[in-house]
């Protein structure tokens, strides 16, 4: 296209002519160079006294509205060509935005549901122009340091945002779509670069002020996006975006805000999330952005790892939603990770679940019942197949193989008794293949079915039981191992202590070596099962009384009868003790595996 023919086409969009403002668009995007000049016809068409009224339009009410699309996508799609090379873009866009912002405001506003919506606007035409104006805020927030700081202080702009937010969630605003988290995320802390999250409390307060709600959106939206695919694909743009301001929530909010999430089911959400990213089908240009969600769901889940408050319930929730498995399918993944080899990798969260966490929760038979399913799973999948064998993840792999086996043999081989019975009242059935489901409440209760569920649920108190359970657990206080859990851990320490005996046996002569004075006959065998390998410590009785021996008359009692025992026997009961990661187990006396 000549300059002559360019000036007349400019003239003639200046003039109104949608037609020609449409083909000056098009030229704009297919243009290899950028045209400056042309960006004062799409600016006068954004006008401030061309807002429409809501309540009183004018009769070219349409044509303006039609108009104004069309400029605001033609400003987005410069804003992301070409403004990283065009200082001189950057300067119109800091001095244009209180005017872009009331265009955007003002489609923004007929999206909400107590507006006055134009009648005059399609369905179709209100997703274009709201996508639009979404994207334009996004990319604005994102290209300029300096415009980020302007947009952040614009009045109301969060407040808005968050309402849509909330509004895309609910039923009867399909043609909204999925598109407010991707400005809203620009002003959240972000988990990895660090930037101060200066609107958390904002989005909070227009949520309501209602923490929960505000944790119940954000979860609701990451289930939506994955179940309703935004054209041939879920709109994985959108689904970053949420999973981000989820992981800002639990890094940058309050206490309260992350009990909220963990109330929610949080760690069971992005687990699920996990494992349906890990065995995505999508390639190609999607390529990126599935592993940026799926790094950012390994990054929450393992940020909750480290708050010991919620250690155990996130591990049962992760376990029962295919953590194992997802981690193993996300191995695939590692090598399309742009971050492979930091500490913020994809690869590096996957390692640290499977090797600082996980490992030490296979002390307990509640877990191993979720693992034994998940091994299942991984060779109905062929997922070790999928792991490269020079990969870190694949070491870690086989380690937690060979524990989560050996363990599994322990738990087969001994019995527990009695057999778990459903946990409705009146049920007979027993769980002798432990394929009951388990409470997703509060972990620890049983069904054998949803109708005995619903049962309990509505006439066996169990409401009230699962919720003080719940409470418990949020104020972070101690739960007692159950009793199949504690049996299991006895088994387990009787088949360590036959599997080590050399060893113990050198420990022990070291101690009395080091410590002459000591009874020999008391000595207590600690098995620390928070380590990988275990470790095992030998001791006098004094050295391994917990806090609660001095606190509580049951346990003192029951300690120094243990130590009485094993003194009157001369050797032939010893003492153990099973230090593990959640729970503080009694001290423990038997036979001496030796002798028997």
């Amino acid at each position: 296209m000549s300059d002559l023919d360019i000036q007349a086409l400019k003239t003639a969009a200046r003039r109104g002519s949608l037609e020609d403002l449409i083909e000056l668009a098009a030229f704009v995007r297919d243009s290899r160079q950028p045209h400056p000049e042309l960006l004062s016809v799409f600016y006068h068409h954004l006008e401030a006294g061309k807002i429409p009224h809501p309540t009183r339009p004018k009769p070219n009410t349409l044509r303006a509205v039609e108009l104004a699309h069309k400029s605001l996508g033609c400003i987005l799609f410069w804003a992301h060509e070409h403004a990283s090379k065009d200082e001189g873009f950057i300067s119109d866009l800091k001095e244009s935005w209180p005017l872009l912002w009331k265009w955007c405001h003002f489609f923004f506003e007929q999206a909400l549901p107590d507006s006055s919506m134009l009648k005059t606007i399609s369905l179709e035409g209100m997703h274009d122009t709201y996508v639009i104006c979404m994207r334009l805020v996004s990319c604005m927030a994102s290209i300029h340091k300096e415009l980020h700081q302007i947009i952040c202080a614009t009045t109301g702009l969060i407040t808005m945002v968050t309402k849509l937010w909330l509004q895309e969630v609910k039923v009867g605003k399909e043609h909204l779509d999925f598109h407010a988290s991707t400005v809203l995320y620009r002003f959240t802390k972000h988990p990895i670069t660090g930037t101060a999250a200066h609107w958390l409390s904002v989005i909070v307060d227009a949520a309501g002020g209602d923490y929960k709600t505000t944790a119940s959106i954000s979860l609701q939206r990451i289930l939506l996006i994955l179940e309703k695919p935004f054209r041939s694909a879920p709109n994985y743009f959108a689904l970053e975006a949420d999973i981000l301001i989820a992981t800002s929530f639990v890094s940058a909010g309050s206490d309260t805000f992350r009990a909220a999430l963990l109330d929610q089911q949080s760690t069971k959400i992005l687990t699920k999330t996990m494992y349906r990213l890990a065995l995505s089908t999508q390639s190609g240009e999607l390529t990126s952005q599935i592993v940026s969600c799926l790094r950012l769901c390994a990054m929450y889940l393992r940020f909750f790892t480290g708050l010991v408050t919620y250690r155990n319930v996130f591990v049962l929730e992760a376990m029962d939603a295919q953590l194992i498995p997802a981690l193993l399918g996300s191995s695939r993944w590692f090598s399309h990770d742009n971050l492979t080899g930091s500490e913020g990798s994809l690869q590096t969260y996957c390692c640290d679940l499977m090797s600082g966490i996980l490992p030490h929760y296979l002390v307990y038979r509640s877990v191993l019942r979720t693992v034994s399913r998940s091994l299942k799973k991984i060779k109905a999948l062929d997922l070790e197949a999928q792991v490269s064998r020079e990969s870190p993840l694949w070491k870690l792999w086989v380690q937690f193989r060979g524990i989560a086996t050996e363990r599994l043999m322990i738990k087969s081989a001994v019995k527990s008794s009695p057999i778990a019975s459903c946990d409705n009242p009146g049920c007979l059935k027993v769980d002798e293949t432990e394929e009951f489901m388990r409470c997703a409440g509060c972990s620890a209760v049983f069904y054998c079915s949803k109708e005995c569920q619903k049962h309990a649920w509505k006439h066996a108190n169990h409401r009230k039981e699962c919720k003080d359970t719940q409470s418990r657990r949020l104020q972070n206080i101690p739960e007692p191992l159950s009793k199949r859990d504690t049996e299991f851990l006895t088994n387990l320490v009787i088949y360590d202590w036959k599997k080590h005996q050399k060893r113990i046996r050198q420990l022990k002569q070291e101690y009395l070596v080091s410590h002459p004075s000591a009874d020999r006959s008391t000595l207590v065998v600690r098995f620390d099962y928070t380590t990988i390998p275990s470790v095992i410590i030998v001791g006098a009785p004094e050295v391994f009384q917990t806090i609660d021996y001095d606190i509580n008359e049951a346990v003192r009692a029951h300690f120094d009868e243990s130590v009485a025992i094993a003194k009157e026997s001369g050797g032939h009961i010893v003492l153990a003790h099973a230090q593990v990661i959640q729970g503080e187990p009694d001290i423990m006396h038997f036979v001496d595996p030796e002798i028997d």
